[in-house]
């Protein structure tokens, strides 16, 4: 995980950070309770499952953005996966 230092300079009213993954990394349940929580695909792929509409295959390009209290998880499909991801607030 790369903090871009938005969430100092906004005194946690958001974050932003450019996360990484390889495949066949632990396929954890996550969660979140804040406002919005926004992922954009810098580079590779990743299968996102949860949410309204179940599992779907994202690659670089692609963004989704999940409803608060929605569990997911996400699955790297390439050796390099990279995201950014944009919380309100940044605790959420």
């Amino acid at each position: 995980m790369r903090d871009t230092g938005v969430g100092a300079a906004t005194g946690g009213l958001a974050s932003v950070e450019v996360l990484r993954a390889t495949k066949g990394a632990e396929r954890a349940p996550l969660r979140h309770d804040g406002e919005l929580f926004f992922f954009y695909v810098l580079g590779g792929g990743l299968e996102l499952d949860g949410g309204p509409q179940g599992g779907l295959r994202l690659g670089a390009g692609d963004c989704f953005t999940l409803p608060a209290a929605t569990g997911f998880t996400l699955a790297p499909l390439d050796a390099e996966l990279e995201l950014l991801e944009v919380r309100l607030p940044a605790s959420g």
